[in-house]
């Protein structure tokens, strides 16, 4: 699903303050430096914008975007079939 691939990057890029160009697949959440309440901030947002109910324990075990990427938006094709 390309609209969802490319709204999630967009997400990505306002959650990170980065250009969207910027968001690399492999970009790992440590590099991201983020703390709990940019990731609470960040599975709240993508939980808004697609309309779904995201593991975070699942979300939590990503190692970077494309692997959140992944898991987010097979959950909003499980969820908003």
């Amino acid at each position: 699903n390309m609209r969802g691939a490319e709204e999630l990057k967009q997400l990505f890029a306002e959650q990170f303050q980065l250009d969207a160009q910027q968001i690399r697949s492999e970009l790992t959440f440590a590099e991201l430096a983020i703390d709990s309440l940019e990731w609470m901030e960040l599975t709240v947002a993508i939980e808004d914008a697609f309309g779904i109910q995201l593991d975070e324990a699942a979300l939590a075990r990503c190692h970077n975007l494309g692997e959140a990427a992944q898991l987010i938006l097979r959950t909003d094709k499980e969820e908003n079939r």
